[in-house]
């Protein structure tokens, strides 16, 4: 802990001088044992970074997100961080040809995945174990399953019919809403019904009807004809 501290002390004080940044950070970086005094490093201290600084840190954040990754996958627990990472870009990279705002978005998604809820087995765990109890299931649902929900949810809640509540207020309207729309999908889920059954289900028009009312919309607009 003390060498830690140690650690984080001489990274804020580099920060604060510009003339020896370079050559003090780097040396830090390498040093350096937690990863997360890169994390913690606030947005001014990121701008401060020269590029080469940058692209040190984004590559120490990225041999930890690897091993996350992988740790993840062996488990079989394709994480809500996972798909943000791989929906964002897939793996951070540090390369050479990366110019100074690549990395910084590099940096940012890194910091992202690093310090989301789900990107560790012990938070997707936890994260999965929450989600099979407020959906009313007997079992642990498992990761392909709380995907599958999830993605309806999102869908449902993409049509504006479902206010998603805030962390820690379940006492809110938006929680009830919520959890019980969850049962719901899971027990239409366990009776075999497909995505589309179960948002039309929900009050929510299929895909199809909706490009079908669309096609018919273009027709009437396009012999001029005027609806409400």
């Amino acid at each position: 802990m003390a060498t830690n501290r140690k650690v984080a002390s001489q990274l804020g004080k580099s920060l604060n001088r510009r003339k020896d940044l370079s050559r003090s950070l780097v040396s830090v970086v390498k040093n350096t044992k937690s990863y997360k005094d890169f994390i913690d490093l606030t947005p001014k201290q990121v701008t401060k970074l020269k590029t080469d600084e940058l692209r040190a840190v984004v590559a120490r954040l990225n041999k930890v997100e690897k091993k996350r990754v992988a740790n993840l996958e062996k488990h079989g627990y394709n994480s809500a961080a996972i798909r943000g990472l791989t929906d964002s870009g897939g793996l951070t990279k540090a390369s050479r040809d990366l110019s100074r705002q690549e990395l910084l978005h590099e940096y940012k998604r890194a910091k992202a995945f690093l310090t989301s809820e789900t990107g560790t087995v012990k938070g997707a765990r936890e994260f999965i174990k929450g989600v099979s109890q407020m959906a009313g299931a007997d079992r642990e649902l498992t990761p392909d399953e709380v995907g599958r929900l999830y993605s309806i949810l999102d869908r449902y809640k993409e049509s504006g019919a479902i206010g998603f509540y805030k962390k820690g207020d379940k006492k809110s309207t938006g929680y009830t809403t919520s959890q019980a729309t969850q049962q719901d999908i899971y027990e239409m889920m366990k009776q075999g019904q497909s995505d589309e059954d179960i948002l039309t289900n929900l009050g929510i028009m299929s895909r199809s009807d909706y490009e079908a009312r669309q096609d018919t919309s273009d027709n009437f607009n396009w012999i001029g004809a005027h609806h409400p």
